[in-house]
């Protein structure tokens, strides 16, 4: 009797150990994508497409980060033609930058952007425990004795097949 409570342990420690493992390869592929899309972008290249969620927030910080640098370049610009413009003939330029650059509506669009992220950044875990909560069903499963199969959709219900 003991042995078979042992066995049984044993074997939920080792199923616990690979979902574990499973759980920890999925993050790190999820993270190597999300990098993947990052250095692109960071180099002023950003691929089209979908973003990976885990890099969403560190995007939108580049691009506030850009649309803040693009802004206070145009206002140090103008402050120095401005500059030139008194020292040669003692006139100001017309049209003075008002605001800072936080204040241009692109940068604060930008940032926006980046406190919606964040938010769902911070709204994700909630997300998928709701969703797994909705799931209907035991959840993924597959055919022990044809694991190359699957459950596929047809226009009469499921069937479990190949997709050749």
């Amino acid at each position: 009797m003991r042995s078979r409570r042992a066995a049984a342990g044993r074997a939920e420690r080792i199923a616990a150990a690979l979902a574990d493992l499973e759980a920890e390869a999925a993050a790190a592929a999820r993270q190597e994508l999300a990098q993947s899309y990052l250095a692109p972008a960071r180099a002023g290249k950003p691929r089209h497409g979908g973003k990976p969620a885990e890099a969403a927030v560190e995007l939108a910080q580049l691009t506030v980060d850009k649309a803040t640098a693009a802004q206070q370049a145009k206002i140090d610009d103008w402050q120095a033609r401005n500059a030139a413009s008194l020292a040669a003939g003692g006139k100001p330029l017309r049209d003075p930058p008002r605001s800072p650059a936080s204040a241009y509506v692109r940068v604060r669009q930008a940032q926006a952007k980046l406190d919606r992220a964040r938010a769902r950044a911070a709204a994700a875990p909630a997300r998928a425990a709701a969703k797994a909560a909705r799931r209907k069903g035991p959840g993924p499963v597959r055919n022990i004795t044809d694991p190359g199969s699957r459950l596929m959709p047809t226009r009469h219900g499921f069937i479990q097949g190949y997709n050749a």
